[in-house]
């Protein structure tokens, strides 16, 4: 058996009646179990919230679950994931929606009356008694324009910030070309939010891609007794950069 098919094989052995987090799974997406031990260890690692993580899962390994549990279970919070691919996204909305919660897509084109409209809605789910959860998904340029920045300072002020994920899957070459824009605007960003952990994503992320992300976007370990820049690296990788086989 392959080192790939040995990775899947790797299903953890908790049920739904044994495990919150099984039993949140059920609930939210209707899965009974992890795909792989990887997955379900990811996640519960994001749930602490004391360092960014970065992960590299391929296709079909349960990447995108990686972080979308811990969107979910995180009630009354807005999170951001910045999208490279946005043929991924109209699948995602769709799914969470299904699942009763807000989601929106922004990209550069969208209008003041757009953006306007979804912060106002922000307002209306954040104070719901229900609690709906709310995933805005934006392509890496708008993280420069006024109307982000004054979205990200409602939410700061409001305490309203959930989580931060760039996925960055199937564009992992892109890191290697050098700091786009971009890149220096999602850096940007990530310095101001100190308290707010970040999520990276990767489909085949090497060493070499896994340490220029690990730079370029400043990521931080707030783990007392761990080194900042010391960032846990889950996941199916092409080098020895894995903490979590």
């Amino acid at each position: 058996m392959s080192d790939y098919l040995k990775f899947l094989a790797n299903i953890p052995i908790t049920t739904p009646d044994k495990s919150v987090l099984n039993a949140m799974l059920l609930k939210y997406f209707r899965y009974k179990d992890f795909k792989n031990t990887t997955q379900r260890n990811v996640i519960s690692k994001i749930l602490k919230r004391d360092t960014d993580i970065i992960v590299s899962l391929p296709k079909g390994s349960g990447r995108t679950m990686c972080f979308q549990l811990p969107i979910i279970i995180s009630t009354k919070k807005v999170s951001i994931v910045f999208v490279a691919l946005t043929s991924r996204i109209k699948v995602q909305i769709a799914q969470l929606k299904r699942r009763n919660n807000y989601a929106e897509f922004l990209n550069s084109k969208t209008t003041a009356d757009d953006w306007s409209r979804i912060l106002n809605n922000i307002h209306t789910c954040c104070n719901m008694l229900s609690g709906k959860n709310i995933v805005l998904y934006m392509t890496p340029e708008v993280v420069s324009s006024v109307h982000f920045l004054n979205l990200m300072q409602f939410l700061v002020n409001n305490n309203e910030l959930g989580y931060i994920v760039v996925d960055e899957a199937y564009h992992e070459s892109y890191w290697l070309l050098g700091d786009t824009e971009e890149y220096n605007g999602l850096r940007n960003l990530r310095n101001r939010l100190h308290n707010v952990p970040w999520i990276i994503t990767t489909a085949n992320g090497s060493a070499e891609v896994v340490n220029h992300i690990r730079t370029t976007l400043c990521l931080q370990n707030q783990t007392p007794g761990y080194p900042k820049d010391l960032i846990p690296c889950y996941g199916f990788f092409e080098d020895d950069v894995c903490l979590d086989r």
